[in-house]
């Protein structure tokens, strides 16, 4: 999977109550303002084997309140995607109903498709954790993260 990087109030609601999901992938994300996540990671007719939680940490309710048309779950809290990520994490007992994690920034394009082909590789190779390459175009904080063509996955070993 290759993603591209696209150019793109404190207080916490709880999340939106949606009817009960069979899916065992999360996607989790925090978002601002200005993304296009919604359009992008939700554009099918097909249904997904995934959820998504948003966290928000915008100050336009009115942009909240359009993606929380497209995920199934969304809170309102300021700071980071892993922090965010820990808290959610720790709050709801580290997700007992999912089986698979995708932690992803709300500026990656991908399509519905190649969020469930990730999952599926992580089933499949029995992954734990994983990533898609990034495009060399777009922003790379880790150079073993730029995308290799032909190449399906890499295994990495980042501890130095």
């Amino acid at each position: 999977i290759n993603a591209e990087y696209g150019v793109l109030s404190f207080f916490i609601v709880a999340p939106i109550p949606h009817p009960p999901s069979q899916n065992r992938n999360l996607v989790f994300t925090s978002v601002g303002d200005v993304s296009k996540f919604h359009l992008l990671w939700t554009n099918t007719t097909k249904p997904l084997s995934f959820d998504i939680y948003a966290v928000y940490f915008g100050k336009d309710l009115a942009q909240m309140a359009i993606y929380e048309k497209y995920v199934h779950y969304i809170e309102n809290k300021k700071g980071g995607k892993f922090p965010n990520f820990h808290h959610l994490y720790t709050k709801f007992e580290g997700f007992p109903q999912y089986d698979r994690f995708f932690l992803l920034d709300d500026d990656l394009i991908l399509n519905p498709e190649e969020i469930e082909d990730m999952f599926q590789i992580c089933r499949k190779y029995g992954l734990e954790i994983c990533q898609p390459s990034s495009d060399p175009k777009g922003k790379i904080s880790h150079q073993v993260t730029i995308h290799q063509p032909g190449k399906l996955f890499r295994y990495t070993n980042l501890s130095r």
